[in-house]
């Protein structure tokens, strides 16, 4: 590592890790989770994050979707996320580390906590293959409202042309709480009736 990126990693883990992140913002937010599953192969259950937050419901239910990362970041990542600057999960080129303190591991076992135990399933998509009936794939849609803390940041235009996508990344912080508060909101109504089966959910951000 040159001293130019020695500098610069001290200045990631002292300048930009607050205690309190600038771009954290604790409010309600939905969740909507994707669990893709492949018999054959090694791919296995996969699962896929994104997020809304509730507020942001449009009168006529349009909603945008923002890319939740509950993995694949660096501590590089998460001060940038927390001081809003723009983040590229994809790029290593910075010597990126990717332990955290156990408070961090602490918080995102309980994000999967509220997140998996108390989601609703939204839809299943079966695929049938013709000449191999013993192969099953599936696609699970769940969505959960919860309240908590998150960043974000936008995507670095490295990042946007690796994915094909352009917007904010969310990482989850803490105070995670499920928001039961939602489902007496009309607009929820909407969003149980929402075909998120379209998206390209299966965008990743592993490293290079």
């Amino acid at each position: 590592m040159s001293m130019k990126q020695f500098l610069f990693s001290l200045f990631l883990f002292f300048g930009l890790l607050p205690n309190v992140c600038r771009c954290q913002i604790h409010g309600r937010y939905v969740i909507i989770s994707f669990d893709h599953y492949v018999s054959f192969g090694m791919h296995g259950l996969q699962r896929y994050y994104w997020i809304f937050p509730t507020d942001s419901i449009k009168p006529n239910h349009k909603i945008v979707l923002c890319k939740l990362l509950r993995s694949d970041y660096s501590q590089e990542d998460l001060a940038k996320c927390c001081n809003g600057i723009e983040i590229d999960p994809k790029d290593i080129r910075q010597t990126p580390h990717f332990s955290f303190s156990q408070k961090h591991y602490d918080e995102l076992q309980h994000f999967d906590d509220v997140v998996l135990k108390r989601r609703k399933r939204l839809a299943t998509v079966k695929k049938s293959w013709q000449y191999f009936s013993n192969r099953k794939e599936y696609l699970r849609i769940f969505i959960t409202p919860v309240t908590g803390n998150f960043c974000f940041s936008p995507l670095a235009k490295t990042g946007e042309k690796a994915t094909g996508y352009s917007g904010n990344i969310y990482i989850p912080i803490s105070s995670f709480e499920y928001d039961k508060t939602f489902w007496d909101d009309e607009k929820a109504k909407s969003i149980l009736t929402h075909d998120f089966a379209g998206m390209e959910y299966w965008m990743t951000f592993t490293p290079y």
